[in-house]
């Protein structure tokens, strides 16, 4: 092979049909982010191996990247009427999802506001108010503190609210970010909203939830389920 055999950095392609080739082919359209397709280069040089191994680094996304990202938490069902309450928890984050009286649905890190108990211990629950068992705070479905026993006349309740926590509904399914300059929700309600038009999931209901620990960075199971270069040797009933 010669130099003028070579592809450009980043135009080798597999074998086979393209998936936007395979969405052309389907009698129903696929929604326009689902036929958008991008090959960018975006390098080749080697992945330093401790990204994925790293206590530090892990400790670094913990601290820096999952916070700041919108993550599914709950669909609305999981709390139906007045008062319910749901738990996502993730890293050492726990976040409460709670539908207020008036049918709101908020959300709030589950953190007394005294000293850092947690106040919902339960991953689902239902009740008239949040209270923290360890001293006794007791705060509104919307957030606010309502009961702090023994403080002075002069204790301000109305600054020690649970602190807040961003939320977004597409479709029942409800996001959350802890970051207070959190990336707009738009491009991933307009993106992901138009993917999930067809499957009308605002008229579905969860009938099992699963989950597989896995015994590997989460890096490496996303990268895996992002590409299809390993499909044939290791899917061949797939493939």
């Amino acid at each position: 092979m010669n130099n003028e055999d070579l592809l450009p950095p980043g135009a080798a392609r597999a074998k086979g049909r393209s998936v936007a080739q395979v969405l052309a082919s389907d009698s129903l359209a696929a929604p326009p982010p689902l036929q958008q397709q991008c090959f960018d280069f975006l390098g080749d040089a080697d992945i330093d191996a401790r990204r994925y191994t790293s206590e530090r680094y892990a400790q670094a996304e913990a601290e820096r990247l999952w916070p700041r990202v919108w993550q599914w938490a709950c669909r609305e069902e999981h709390i139906p009427a007045p008062g319910d309450h749901y738990l996502h928890e993730f890293v050492s984050q726990s976040v409460i999802i709670v539908r207020s009286k008036s049918d709101e649905v908020r959300a709030h890190i589950n953190v007394c506001r005294h000293r850092g108990s947690r106040v919902c211990v339960e991953s689902r629950g239902c009740a008239a108010k949040l209270a923290c068992r360890y001293h006794g705070w007791t705060y509104s479905l919307d957030g606010t503190l309502k009961g702090a026993a023994h403080m002075p006349d002069s204790f301000d309740k109305s600054a020690l609210s649970l602190k807040k926590v961003q939320l977004e509904t597409i479709d029942g399914l409800m996001f959350i970010n802890l970051a207070r300059d959190a990336a707009p929700f738009d491009h991933v309600r307009a993106d992901l909203g138009e993917c999930l038009k067809p499957y009308g999931l605002e008229r579905a209901k969860v009938a099992h939830r699963e989950s597989y620990p896995i015994a590997a960075n989460w890096k490496l199971a996303v990268e895996n389920y992002s590409e299809c270069y390993h499909c044939a040797p290791s899917h061949p009933e797939y493939s």
